[in-house]
Parts: C-alpha cells; sequence; structure tokens
C-alpha cells in the first residue's frame, strides 16, 4: 500500500513541473487551509525557492492579513532590509 503525501507540499514535489505551474495548482486546483500553505510556504523557502514561497504567503496574508507567523516568514523571503522591517512592523 502506498503512503498518502501529508502535506501539499509533498502532493506537489512529485510532480514534474516547474514553480509556476505548481503555484497555480496549490491555489487553483485546491484551496488549501491557511495552515498548509505556510506549511507550503516554509518548505519552499526552506529549498531556496522563495518566489513560491512569497507566492504561498501572500495568499495567507490576504486571507489573515494579522498572522504573524506568515509575516515573519515573508521577511525571509525579501532582500530589502526596509521591506523587511516593514513585515516586521506588522507584527504585534
Amino acid at each position: 500500500m502506498q503512503e498518502r503525501p501529508n502535506s501539499l507540499y509533498e502532493k506537489l514535489i512529485g510532480i514534474d513541473m516547474n514553480s509556476h505551474q505548481k503555484d497555480r495548482i496549490m491555489f487553483a486546483a485546491e484551496t488549501p487551509s491557511v495552515e498548509e500553505a505556510i506549511e507550503f510556504a516554509v518548505q519552499a523557502i526552506d529549498r531556496g525557492d522563495y518566489k513560491l514561497g512569497n507566492a504561498a504567503l501572500d495568499w495567507v496574508l490576504q486571507k489573515e492579513p494579522d498572522n504573524p507567523i506568515a509575516w515573519i516568514w515573508m521577511a525571509c523571503c525579501l532582500t530589502d532590509e526596509e521591506s523587511k522591517r516593514s513585515c516586521y512592523s506588522r507584527i504585534s
């Protein structure tokens, strides 16, 4: 019996396609929970795919603009210090 993927990222990682296509699948084919989208973003950032991580976090922040975890990880996707500070300032 084949084990089912535990996360949205695991569902997409085995598919042979580029990040943009995976991004479209994540947000169009499925409606992930905020927690799944954050997990997806963190895993993308951990493997160096900041663009995909940023896209997932954008989606989260549209749904929950005051989500502190999303803002912390969004800062990790940015290179501009002023933009990072702006992310950190959103955390209460």
